[in-house]
This record gives C-alpha cells, structure tokens and sequence, in this order.
C-alpha cells in the first residue's frame, strides 16, 4: 500500500466520521469509547488480582513467625486468636522481644512499649469513639509490608511483666517461614477470596460487559456500513483497504477509552483509593509495584478493541448466498416456559427442602426462564405499545399513536438489543446471589443477639492467661462467670448420654431462681426461666443439667483445664459492657479473647457480605456500561424507524412527531427490559430464601442494593436513549430535503 493511497483511505475515514448527514454520528464513537474504558479496566482488574494475589501470599510468608529452640530465641510469639471490631476479624499476636536487638516484625518500626500496642492502618481507622484504647495506648501503625491484605486488621500487643506468660507463649528466631496448614495465618488470608473466585467474578461483570459493549459499538450502524463497503468495494478497494478506513473512522472512540483507562490506572498509582462501602484499600505503593502487569493489561485491551472492532465492522462484507430455507419446528409458548421455570426455581425448593437436587432444580429453572426471555420480552413490549397506542389515539397525540404501533412489531435489531439487557441485569442478579449466599446460621445469630442482646460471653484462650483465676476480680460490677461441661465416661458410653454440668458462684444461681445447693434440674425448666442459656453450647440437647456451687469463683476460670467452656454472664440481666471487658483483658491478659456465641456467625457473614457488595459494585460498573452502548443502540434502530416520517415533518414544518415517535418507542423498549429482568431475580430465588433454617444449605436472598442499581440502570439508559433518539430524529427531519 502506498503512501498516497493510504492518505487517500485515512482521509475517506476522516471524512465519514466527521459527516454530519450520517444518522448518529457521534453515537458509535461514544460507545466505542465507553466499551474500551470498561474492557481496558477489566483486564487491568484481572491482572492487578492475579499478580496482586502473589504479593500478598509472598507478604503472608514474610511475617510467619520462624519457631526455634528456646536456647536460640529471640522472641515470644503467641498467635491470639481472633477478635471482631466493628463485625469485622482482627488478628491478634502477642509478642515479646527477649532482647534490645530482637528482631522486628515487618511492618513494625519499633518494638512497643510493655502494655502498648501496634496496630495495621485498616485497625487505627477503627479505633475511633468508644473503642479508643481497646488494645491499650497505639504507639504505632504496621507498614504494609506487615500485612497480610492492605485492609487487614491486625494487632501486636506487647504484655507488661506481671501479664506476660511466657510458659504459653512459642519462642521464634525471627519472621518469613512457610507454614503448612496455615497455622498462623491472619484475618486477611483466611477471609480472602481464593483467587480464583475473583477472577472469575471479575470476568463475568467487568469483562464480558466490556467485551459485549465493543462488539454491540463495532456493530451499531451495521445496514449502513454494509451499503457503503458495497460501494468501496465496487469501487475496487480491498479488504486490507477497508481495515484502514474502518480504523480510520473509529480511531478517537478507541484513543479516547484506552486514554481514560490508562489516566484512571495512573490516578491509582499516585494516590491511595479507598472505597469505604466494600472496605478495600489499594495503595499506591501496591499499584506500582505491579505497573508492568496492569500496563501490559491495558495494551491487550486497546489491541483487542481493534480486533473486536475490525472483525464486527468486517461482518458480512463477504457476499454471501441465499439461505435454504429449512422446515422449521413450532416453537414452544413463552408462556409455558415462563410458567415451567418459575415451578423448577421457586417451587421445588419450598416442595422439597431437604432436596440435594434443589440447586439443580434453581439452575435449570433459570435456564428455562431464559429460553422464554424472547417471547416475553416481546410480548411485554407488544403489550405496551397497544396501550400506548390507545392512549395516544385517544389524546390526540401522533407520536405516542406511531410509537405504540411500531412497539407491536418491533424490528428483530431492536428485539435482540432488548432481549441482550434484559439477559446482562438478569445474569448480573444471578452472580449477586451466588457470590452472597448466607448459611442459615447467620441469620439466626442476627435474630438471637437482637432478641436476648449480650448477655452472656464466652472465654477463649484461657490459657495465654499468667493467672485466670485472678481475673475474676477484675470483672465490672454485676458479671460473674460460670463453667458449663460435660462428664463424659467412656464405661457408661453405651448405656447413657453424658449429662452436661454447670459451676457457678451462688449469687448468679440464685439470679437463675436456683438455691445455692448441689442439685439436678431439667433443662427445660431452667432454659425456660433463663432463656439466655441457650447460647451455652454445652447445653444444647440436654435433659437434665447438674449444678455444683462453688465458693471460689476464681477457681472457674480453670474450667478450661477440664474441657469445659468458661462463660461471662450479667447477674442483674443487663446487656455485658464487652469493650470494658475486652479492654481489662487486653491488658491484664493478653491473648484471650471475649465473644458472644452469635458473634461468630455474624462477623462472617459481614466478611460475605462484602463480597456481596463487590458484587453488586463491579455489577453496577460494567453492566451500566453495557446498558448504555446497547440503550444508544436502541435509540439509533428507533432514529432509524422514525426517520421514514422526516419528510412529512420537514413539509409540516414540525419536528415533533418524528422525535415524539422515536423517544417514546426507545424509552418503553428499555424500560420494559429493566423492569422484566428486575422482576425476574427478585422472583426466582424466592425458593431458595424461604428454605427451612434448620436446613444445612445456604440462602439465597435478592439484594435490595442490587435491584436499586438495576431500576437506576433502566432509568438512566431510558433518558439517554430517548433523548438521543429525539435529537438524532429531529436532526434527519430538519435535514431532509426533497
């Protein structure tokens, strides 16, 4: 190709895309450049998650305590467990230097002061309000090299000498070992997504969005671009001729997206973005370590928008012959498949709850309901354009009247951008339900800490305690503890059950309504006058209960030596101060941990239910995206479908009618596949919510969140392409010229 023919192709593509008689002309080129944002965006997401995932793992084995003998050691470690702030897991690690030269955990500058604490960043943000000081006085924060995850809570407490027990405690050479088994693995491992789950996630609302809005812009002004390569061809041009004047003409909305995508990325290099709503923190420091990965992502995706544009513009350039037409079997009513899915998604699983199949049954429903999507989509829309129709007729009003008679037979380019939205929000809602599913056991928590409060706590890690049985006197006013077990003898195994006991001091007996005596009572009888005891593990499923005084409470808190849980309870029925409690053990015993039962459950569904934000975050992005590149799309078939009305607009001197009869038909088309597929995923998964609680299978609820973003979607694609319609219609009527 020479240089003049090539400046001669480059100059017909300028030409084109700077032609105003072209219905549209700036509509694919804002497609185009919205559909490479998003595609660029989701592979630098898919690249800043793998490769993001190996920094961690590699950050998550740099702080691994490295155990030795304790001749060798130069630190105390003792892993703490975990605690909740705000419903979400904090690491705890209590450490102890055994010289001024140990070494420092990474992350750490300093080692604390006995009694201080150095908390991550994500932690200090938290330690706010009432819940200033619950570790002890911070004296300073972990560098992100210390962490496990940027938004992991963590916390290293060094205990005072009369706290310290060092007979509980492992000795460690130093840090950056491979554990097996993740024996020591913190909070921001433990609850991180595999991988793989984010990838994928990723894939299916950033990704195929991306990829659907590009081939959807590539191919906006399709019978037109087919009429002009007949004359280019014709005109002797090549293919490799009319790649030119394709690239030539869509270039700005490709730069443009790939510009903005590389802009946002470098923002991201910059400056730390923190997104509250999904707790995430990306720091910059983070982002440019992967500056390789995440630019090598960008230029993929700049080169795959020219492919996917080369190849959509290239279709049908090639003539082809006439299709045979071929007997054609009736298909099935839309009605019935509707019916038919909706039985497999919602019925089955409220008919027969206990069902492994009941998965299966949901899946296959969807299937089916989508099968019917056409048809109803179509049906829907037919309905609503006799409505509008009528409605116009009677008011008088053309537009309305045109608009509902094209509704009823609407153009298979229109039925297919309807069916395609109505599919994206409706598979975006599946994914959303997939990614927050709760385990029944969550909800009962919710339920049983709004109905009975904090009333009761269980001790854990009693042992990392130099003396439990003096932390007794140290709890607030009106708490005691009690022991709950059970006597377990494997000689009488086989003949009876075990019968689970509980010590207590006098004075919380005598709050249950019990005297102060060696006794056996029925369980029934006293879960019934304190119902607070069914959160006491020990107790669940029992008959009968033996109750043993004891006159040294102090000795109770040596019930874990036996097996035995060690509970907090409030003697005068009022709600535990926990932060008080946490704070006196923080401090005077390092490494134990206060929780009420239900708090476990509910401090992992907070972990899933920020996976269900994401969800519902990185749905909202790449499925308005899409929205919008097909909602434009509508607007250019009903500009176009409008546009046999410009000349009796142009000879009446009123553009009115045209641009009327294009709004209204793009606006109903939209909001009719919003509103149908909003309806949908709020309806199939009725089944699996009302699933039986007893039931070991996880529930799926609709999200209000989700479906908000779903009608915002529908209204905002409907005013976009409305009003781009009724200007483009408006534009050909004024135009138009015998």
């Amino acid at each position: 190709m020479n240089r003049r023919l090539l400046s001669g192709l480059l100059r017909i593509g300028t030409s084109l895309r700077h032609s105003e008689s072209r219905l549209l002309a700036r509509t694919q080129t804002v497609a185009l450049f919205l559909g490479t944002c998003l595609l660029c965006l989701s592979l630098a997401g898919l690249a800043l998650t793998w490769f993001g995932d190996a920094l961690h793992r590699e950050r998550a084995e740099s702080i691994a305590p490295q155990l030795c003998d304790a001749q060798e050691a130069t630190v105390l470690y003792r892993f703490g467990g975990f605690t909740q702030v705000n419903n979400r897991p904090a690491t705890v690690i209590v450490i102890s230097p055994l010289s001024h030269d140990a070494p420092l955990p990474p992350g750490v500058a300093e080692w604390p002061k006995p009694g201080e604490a150095v908390v991550s960043p994500a932690l200090a943000r938290d330690l706010t309000g009432e819940l200033e000081g619950l570790f002890g006085p911070v004296s300073a924060q972990i560098g992100l090299d210390g962490l496990e995850v940027p938004q992991e809570r963590r916390v290293y407490l060094r205990p005072t000498e009369q706290a310290l027990n060092a007979d509980a405690m492992e000795p460690i050479c130093g840090f950056g070992a491979t554990i097996e088994g993740g024996a020591y693995a913190g909070s921001g491992s433990l609850n991180a997504s595999p991988v793989a789950e984010v990838l994928l996630l990723v894939a299916g609302v950033l990704l195929l969005p991306g990829l659907g809005a590009t081939a959807s812009a590539s191919s906006l002004r399709g019978e037109e671009n087919r009429r002009r390569i007949t004359a280019l061809v014709t005109s002797g041009l090549r293919r490799r001729d009319l790649a030119v004047i394709d690239l030539a003409e869509t270039w700005p909305g490709m730069l443009g997206g790939f510009v903005l995508a590389g802009a946002l990325t470098g923002v991201a290099m910059c400056m730390d973005v923190r997104v509250p709503w999904v707790d995430a923190w990306f720091p910059a420091a983070d982002t440019r370590r992967l500056a390789a990965p995440i630019v090598a992502a960008l230029l993929i995706g700049a080169v795959l928008a020219v492919t996917i544009v080369l190849l959509g513009r290239g279709h049908g350039r090639q003539a082809t012959a006439p299709r045979r037409r071929h007997r054609r079997w009736k298909k099935a009513s839309p009605s019935l498949l509707l019916i038919c899915g909706l039985l497999l998604a919602v019925w089955f699983p409220l008919w027969n709850p206990s069902s492994i199949l009941k998965q299966f049954a949901y899946a296959i429903g969807v299937l089916v309901t989508v099968l019917a999507l056409p048809g109803v989509v179509t049906a829907l829309s037919a309905w609503c354009g006799r409505m509008l129709a009528r409605w116009g007729y009677r008011r008088g009003h053309a537009g309305r009247l045109i608009a509902g008679r094209q509704l009823v037979s609407l153009s298979k380019a229109s039925s297919h951008l309807a069916l395609a939205m109505t599919l994206a929000l409706l598979a975006g809602g599946q994914i959303q339900l997939w990614a927050s599913s709760m385990s029944p056991q969550y909800f009962e928590s919710v339920e049983t800490l709004d109905r009975w409060g904090e009333k009761v706590a269980v001790l854990d890690h009693l042992d990392a305690a130099a003396a439990p049985e003096d932390l007794v006197a140290l709890l607030p006013d009106g708490v005691d503890a009690f022991s709950a077990g059970t006597d377990f003898d494997e000689a009488d195994a086989a003949d009876t059950e075990p019968m689970p006991h509980i010590e207590a001091s006098c004075e919380l007996l005598s709050s249950w309504g019990l005297e102060c005596a060696q006794q056996q009572v029925s369980a029934t009888e006293l879960l019934t006058n304190v119902p607070v005891l069914g959160q006491v593990y020990e107790l669940a499923g029992a008959t009968d209960i033996e109750i043993t005084p004891t006159a040294a409470p102090g000795q109770i808190m040596r019930g874990y030596e036996t097996g035995s849980g060690v509970y907090l309870m409030s003697v005068n029925g009022a709600d535990l101060d926990m932060r008080r409690i946490e704070r006196m053990l923080h401090a005077n015993a390092p490494g134990v941990q206060v929780f009420c039962q239900p708090q476990e459950w509910i401090t992992a569904g907070q972990v899933q239910y920020i996976r269900s934000r994401w969800t519902v975050t990185l749905g909202a992005v790449g499925l308005s995206v899409l929205a919008i590149v097909l909602g434009l799309a509508l607007a250019h078939d009903s500009a176009r479908a409008a546009r046999n009305l410009a000349s009796v607009g142009a000879l009446s001197g009123s553009v009115s009618c045209a641009a009327s009869t294009a709004r209204w038909r793009t606006g109903v088309i939209v909001l009719v596949s919003g509103v149908t597929a909003t309806v949908l995923y709020l309806i199939l998964p009725l089944g699996q919510a009302r699933v039986a609680t007893n039931n070991d299978s996880v529930l799926w609820r609709p999200s209000p969140a989700y479906a908000a973003v779903c009608l915002a979607i529908t209204m905002l694609v409907a005013a976009v392409a409305s009003i781009s319609a009724a200007r483009a219609t408006g534009r050909a009527t004024r135009r138009w010229r015998p």
